[in-house]
């Protein structure tokens, strides 16, 4: 019997988070997955999300203010593949640089390998974000 191979199941990644704060667990995967999928400093993800947090008076994490924004910087939502018999998960996800949206969390996703601090691998994909074809 083949073992199933965990290379490259998922990447440690915090989004540059450890660069300027020693917080871990902070509710921060929003600002995470922006950060590594559209390769931009993390402070920068910070403040500029906190504008449009001030904008719409909600939080961060909250699909008012992340939505329009990833708007704002030329990214655009895709329903996630359709598949038989089960649902989408990161490595069904056509290569490319994406922000996933799962239960509760969005997650970055570079070439079918989720880059987050925890393994979310096997976590459903409802849809994903992309850079828009110009």
């Amino acid at each position: 019997m083949r073992k199933k191979s965990i290379l490259n199941r998922y990447k440690y990644n915090d989004g540059g988070r450890s660069k300027y704060y020693a917080l871990k667990n902070v509710g921060d995967c929003v600002i995470r997955a922006i950060a590594i999928a559209t390769e931009r400093d993390y402070k920068e993800v910070v403040e500029d999300t906190w504008e449009f947090s001030k904008k719409y008076g909600c939080p961060i994490n909250w699909k008012d203010v992340y939505i329009p924004y990833l708007e704002s910087i030329g990214w655009e939502k895709v329903s996630s593949p359709k598949l038989k018999g089960r649902k989408a998960i990161a490595k069904d996800l056509p290569k490319g640089r994406y922000i996933m949206r799962q239960a509760n969390h969005l997650s970055a996703c570079v070439d079918n390998v989720p880059y987050d601090i925890w393994d979310t691998s096997n976590k459903m994909v409802y849809c994903y974000y992309r850079k828009k074809d110009l």
